[in-house]
């Protein structure tokens, strides 16, 4: 899981996924070479983190951070 993880905070952090784009399992576990369980654990932990936000029935979108986000990051 760890290696999932590493690799899609650090595609975010170089802004490889646009805000509010969906991210899917299948195709991140292909690009890695990886199964798509360390991908869905990965998942998890960023959007526990706020990275990341999983909608019902809709799948997980990397998070848009509003102004209020962001000044709330630095206080």
């Amino acid at each position: 899981m760890e290696t999932a993880y590493q690799a899609i905070l650090e595609r975010i952090m170089h802004e490889q996924f646009e805000p509010g784009m969906p991210l899917r399992e299948d195709h991140l576990a292909a690009e890695l070479g990886i199964s798509t369980t360390p991908i869905r654990e990965a998942f998890r932990r960023l959007e526990h983190e706020g990275w990341l936000q999983s909608r019902p029935f809709r799948g997980v979108f990397l998070r848009k951070f509003t102004r209020q986000d962001i000044c709330e990051l630095y206080y």
